[in-house]
């Protein structure tokens, strides 16, 4: 699956979506703050209504494709997602959950689990314990933190792996308004500080 893909998805699903989640909230915040033009697919399994607006119980129910699915679920429950999605045909997916090869033999071998299932599947995953990425060139920003605006494009991508370091650099950079070519940010995690994931809660 081309990297591509994961960055400029023309639908994304949030799965695990919940008001009680600031994660969750900030996600969607960002995707509807900055322009992003496909539609978004709240999957939580109790359905009702998640950020006023309708959730769908499980990937199966979306009524439409999704081309990423940004997984805020358990750890446990991480694996029995991408099987779901990979079924319905979705490749990519952020993994914002934590839990695991940074929590212990246990979490290293969910995500031994979840790279060879990735692999057999021809699956894309940014993660796990990622806030995700901001791809502000194609304003597609399913990222679990809140961004600064304004959000500037330009030419110019960053990979990082420590989240204070993106949110940092973020800042500086919109603050620089004076550069004639504005960076474009993309975040690759593994590890993204001390905040708290649904797989630690």
């Amino acid at each position: 699956m081309s990297v591509e893909a994961l960055f400029n998805p023309g639908s994304i699903a949030l799965v695990g979506a919940t008001d009680k989640s600031g994660w969750s909230i900030s996600t969607l915040l960002n995707l509807r703050m900055y322009g992003f033009a496909g539609p978004v697919h709240l999957v939580n399994p109790r359905g009702g209504t998640v950020h006023g607006a309708p959730a769908h119980r499980s990937l199966a129910e979306v009524p439409a494709p999704v081309d990423l699915a940004y997984v805020m679920v358990p750890t446990a429950a991480v694996l029995g997602v991408l099987r779901e999605g990979a079924k319905l045909g979705i490749r990519c997916y952020v993994i914002l959950t934590a839990g695991f090869g940074e929590a212990g033999v246990e979490g290293a071998r969910l995500e031994s689990e979840i790279s060879a299932f990735a692999a057999e599947n021809d699956l894309t995953i940014l993660g796990p314990n990622g806030n995700g990425y901001i791809n502000a060139a194609a304003g597609i920003t399913p990222y679990g933190l809140p961004i600064p605006q304004p959000l500037l494009r330009g030419s110019v991508g960053v990979v990082l792996q420590s989240g204070a370091r993106r949110q940092a650099g973020a800042a500086g950079g919109q603050a620089d308004r004076g550069a004639e070519d504005r960076p474009q940010q993309a975040r690759l995690p593994h590890g993204a500080g001390p905040h708290r994931r649904a797989g630690r809660r």
